[in-house]
């Protein structure tokens, strides 16, 4: 056999894992997979929804995800169901992205139209208040980790800690509307990592 029949083996199994095309999944599977989110996220979706997506079934890369959840949050409507139907998209079209939506938000309406009954006849109960209080400091850590999680997997520059910091400050303490912030920081982001990509290429 001469050399160049001869195939060139992996030198660990990253690289085959790079080489590999992405997953496509069924209709069945992503309304499952959704579904399970759906249920699974207490306190809030996007928490869940990243650690299944990105650090369970690894279907995106921490920037890959944190790009997706950037165009879902510009875009009208609840975030997690905006991220449904793209990912669904992605992977079955219309499909697909039906199948998705169909998962996240089946199972939750079932469940919340029984709860809601409930609350209504036993909200004046003492327990009842306290544990929803609880639950919305529980949910306000999970967004809050998830938030790190893909700060930590963006580039770590002096530009992208500032706007960081600026979006902390304008929405947090400021309470200057999300829109608002966004309408001034989102450009400004876009433009200078166009002029950086410019610059470089």
């Amino acid at each position: 056999m001469t050399q160049e029949n001869v195939s060139p083996i992996p030198s660990s199994l990253s690289e085959v894992d790079a080489e590999a095309p992405p997953e496509q999944l069924g209709c069945l599977q992503l309304f499952i997979a959704f579904s399970k989110l759906a249920l699974l996220g207490f306190g809030g979706v996007l928490p869940q929804a990243y650690h299944q997506i990105v650090e369970t079934r690894k279907w995106l890369k921490p920037a890959e995800f944190a790009e997706l959840l950037v165009f879902c949050q510009i875009m009208p409507g609840p975030t997690i169901c905006t991220l449904s139907l793209v990912f669904g998209h992605r992977h079955q079209k219309v499909r697909g992205a039906l199948s998705s939506l169909a998962g996240m938000l089946f199972f939750p309406l079932v469940i919340i139209s029984v709860l809601g009954v409930l609350y209504q006849q036993h909200n004046d109960i003492a327990l009842v208040r306290q544990a929803i209080t609880g639950m919305s400091v529980v949910a306000a850590g999970l967004i809050s980790a998830m938030g790190l999680k893909i700060l930590i997997g963006l580039p770590r520059t002096s530009f992208t800690l500032a706007v960081v910091g600026a979006s902390l400050v304008g929405v947090g303490i400021m309470r200057y509307p999300m829109l608002a912030v966004l309408a001034i920081l989102g450009p400004t982001a876009v433009y200078v990592q166009w002029r950086k990509d410019r610059k470089h290429g």
